[in-house]
């Protein structure tokens, strides 16, 4: 019983030393704004830096006013930006060829490490935020679309078209299943009341999958091209399920894409020699009765380019959804 204790005992000293509580100097820079300081640092992916980009900043104060502060870097991807905030900064940088970066720097820190104040002054001030602009390199033409999935009928594999944007049939119009998609209903848990699991799965030998972290500072969100070398996986599954604490549903699979490589085909020795490659965001904007997916399709053979032109969409003939047994709802990207 000693050795619990002791052990409890540790425990909360540990969980009160990593909870910092607010200092006075804290409380009144979150309440009414302390001078805040920030050397931006803007480059390329390669690290070089970006001269004569356009960098908007916005001061966040009380009652959502802003301290705007807007200028170009110099030839070192320099711009310096200060005004007063209660701890956090949003910006922008553009320049032509390069995909806008964006973000909200959150200067106060974290409730487990919260930024020191001094003088009036958000810590450390001047400090420099490092901001990467992603080229604009060959984009394409695409076949682009969202689409919320209603999970309907339950324990059926569904095949499902990308280029297609559809089902197949008697469900929808595609023609060629490049994965398929299983609806199932799990147990509910003490920490959800209701679960669903969906699952991908691929029919044939190189098709399949590779998760990648989302972009999110970028306007351009993913990697530029499909890799070749590495290895699909051939089935993939997410649980989805309703919190019984809050409203929201919870889905285990975020700031994540697919990449995906479907409809390939190998030759005499067994060797990959065609497939089509696309790319897959999932969205917390359906509920436990859909899934919601935007799809990026590229429509050319062995084309492994995820740059896509959404001014140029393919996508253009709809199903009619009124006859449509899975109720679906489609929304242009």
């Amino acid at each position: 019983k000693k050795i619990m204790l002791l052990i409890l005992l540790g425990i909360l000293n540990t969980t009160f030393a990593a909870y910092q509580l607010p200092t006075p100097e804290y409380k009144h820079a979150r309440r009414y704004g302390a001078k805040t300081k920030i050397v931006f640092y803007v480059v390329d992916e390669e690290g070089n830096p970006v001269e004569g980009a356009d960098v908007g900043t916005s001061f966040y104060m009380k009652m959502h006013k802003l301290n705007n502060v807007d200028g170009k870097t110099d030839k070192n991807g320099i711009f310096v930006a200060s005004k007063k905030s209660r701890g956090e900064v949003g910006y922008s940088v553009t320049k032509k060829g390069y995909y806008e970066t964006h973000e909200v720097i959150k200067v106060y820190g974290t409730r487990d490490n919260r930024a020191e104040v001094k003088d009036g002054k958000w810590m450390p001030y001047g400090k420099t935020h490092k901001v990467v602009l992603k080229k604009i390199k060959n984009p394409i033409p695409v076949i682009s679309y969202k689409i919320l999935i209603k999970q309907k009928p339950r324990d059926i594999p569904l095949g499902f078209d990308l280029q297609k944007g559809d089902f197949l049939p008697p469900y929808g119009c595609g023609e060629v299943s490049d994965f398929y998609m299983t609806f199932e209903q799990e147990e509910a848990t003490e920490e959800f009341r209701e679960r669903f699991k969906y699952t991908f799965s691929f029919p044939n030998k190189y098709d399949g999958y590779i998760i990648r972290d989302i972009h999110n500072y970028s306007e351009f969100r993913s990697d530029y091209n499909a890799p070749t070398n590495d290895v699909y996986q051939q089935e993939y599954f997410s649980v989805i399920g309703l919190d019984k604490k809050r409203p929201d549903v919870v889905i285990d699979i975020e700031n994540k894409y697919m990449i995906l490589r479907t409809r390939s085909k190998t030759n005499e020795n067994g060797e990959l020699v065609e497939a089509y490659y696309s790319k897959i965001f999932f969205t917390g904007e359906g509920n436990l009765t859909y899934v919601s997916l935007h799809v990026f399709a590229n429509p050319e053979l062995n084309s492994t380019n995820l740059e896509f032109n959404l001014k140029e969409n393919r996508f253009s003939l709809l199903p009619d959804v009124k006859t449509d047994e899975l109720e679906k709802h489609y929304r242009m990207w």
